[in-house]
């Protein structure tokens, strides 16, 4: 959210999913996460010390269900219908935490608070790809939201560092669309008149 565009969540759905080559909606081209993972990663070791372990799985399904029924997360994303339900899990190399529906399974490896917020996030995000643009918005809500606007803005710039897109997609009517194309043609006249291009 921001002080410009305080209800960003209720823009048209449309705005947040991203179109493959031939201008159709993908479902399965989920082409910003590995530089989502990237950004998180450069993120995690920044914020190191703010980002606290946890001692048990029933730690986390207490601080993931508290936060989901917050007022300030129903008022943004919803309410949930049931619990979140929180396992202890084994992955292979590199592996952490899985999601599926509103089961969360996380390895002792991802038992810290920015993993956890990454697969809350999966659970609040459900316009786009999995690691979209509504996602990463979703995340860096959460980020601000239990670490505050100094983290949140370390996630910005490591977004920005990794080309993570975290903003809607610009929505244009055609009389603005026929704006902006003329005033490409008027930039791009003056240019050649003065032997740039």
């Amino acid at each position: 959210m921001s002080a410009k565009n305080p209800e960003w969540y209720e823009l048209p759905k449309k705005s947040w999913i991203e179109l493959n080559s031939e201008g159709t909606w993908d479902s399965f081209r989920d082409s910003q996460r590995q530089k989502l993972y990237d950004a998180e990663d450069r993120f995690r070791n920044r914020f190191r010390e703010q980002n606290p372990k946890f001692s048990s799985i029933e730690e986390i399904s207490q601080y993931v269900n508290k936060l989901a029924k917050s007022a300030w997360a129903i008022k943004r994303w919803g309410s949930l219908e049931h619990d979140i339900i929180v396992k202890e899990g084994k992955f292979g190399t590199g592996g952490s935490a899985k999601r599926y529906g509103l089961i969360i399974t996380l390895s002792q490896w991802g038992w810290n608070k920015v993993v956890v917020l990454h697969e809350l996030a999966h659970l609040f995000s459900y316009y786009g790809t999995s690691h979209g643009r509504h996602f990463a918005r979703t995340f860096l809500e959460l980020i601000e939201h239990e670490m505050g606007p100094d983290a949140r803005k370390a996630l910005k710039e490591a977004y920005k560092c990794h080309g993570v897109k975290s903003n809607p997609i610009p929505q244009y009517s055609e009389e603005t669309k026929t704006k902006m194309r003329l005033r490409g043609h008027t930039l791009i006249k003056q240019l050649q008149r003065s032997n740039f291009i």
